[in-house]
């Protein structure tokens, strides 16, 4: 089962999916492993700070787009991605000189949901579990001990954009989350995330007002204001908005 030319030309277009090599990519594989530390030495040019810990982060909010491409296939076109260390790639990207990878899977394996009575609830939970625990865990336990890095700033850098995808990006092309899936991930076990909490519901909060805009400030900072000669800061940065 594939994507139609439509699904992948969205998620190539929104997602930072990318069915084309790069010259540079690591496999999350990799990230898992020995190669991780090296390849935060390897981006710090682009991301604009020589300290791993910031790299780290900042890398965490990129691979978050792995997790948009799995759950939008699933909420939106009721297909399933193949999810295995050794076959998702982070490809390099720049875009405005701004340092932005891509996620490849080679191959691109993707298997549709059987419309059986209790299924798709079923693959759902293995879906969830696959990704967050098999997938995510390893790098971010890997990532928080090379870059000393706390593993609720790399676990929040990922939920802020699940909550983007379900809040925004779906309903900007008219999917409505009649299944309850973000609801799914907000009550799934928390040993699924390695954790004593479950981030999704951690994470949630009901959005303040900032500058007349609706945000929902962080928890914790990403460090990006470390990046940048002026110090700026996300709008949802705790530190910002409890200054405010």
């Amino acid at each position: 089962m594939n994507l139609t030319n439509a699904e992948l030309q969205f998620l190539e277009e929104k997602c930072r999916l990318t069915t084309k090599k790069s010259k540079s990519s690591v496999s999350v594989k990799d990230l898992m492993e020995e190669g991780s530390l090296q390849f935060l030495k390897q981006i710090q040019p682009y991301i604009g700070s020589d300290k791993d810990y910031v790299t780290a982060s900042l890398l965490m909010k990129r691979l978050a787009f792995l997790s948009v491409n799995v759950l939008l296939s699933f909420s939106a076109y009721n297909k399933i991605m193949e999810l295995k260390p050794e076959t998702i790639h982070i490809d390099d990207y720049m875009e405005k000189e701004s340092w932005l990878p891509k996620i490849r899977f080679e191959p691109l394996y993707m298997e549709e949901i059987v419309e059986v009575v209790g299924a798709r609830e079923e693959a759902r939970d293995q879906l969830i579990k696959t990704l967050f625990f098999d997938i995510y865990t390893p790098i971010i336990e890997r990532l928080s001990k090379v870059a000393n890095v706390s593993r609720f700033t790399l676990w929040e850098n990922v939920m802020i954009y699940i909550y983007w995808l379900y809040e925004t990006l779906l309903p900007s092309i008219g999917i409505e989350d009649k299944a309850g899936d973000f609801e799914a991930l907000q009550y799934a076990p928390s040993q699924w995330f390695g954790l004593n909490k479950n981030p999704v519901k951690y994470f949630y909060s009901v959005k303040g007002t900032v500058a007349e805009k609706a945000i929902r400030s962080r928890k914790t900072c990403c460090f990006y204001y470390e990046t940048n000669e002026e110090k700026s800061r996300c709008k949802t940065c705790p530190l910002a908005c409890r200054n405010l």
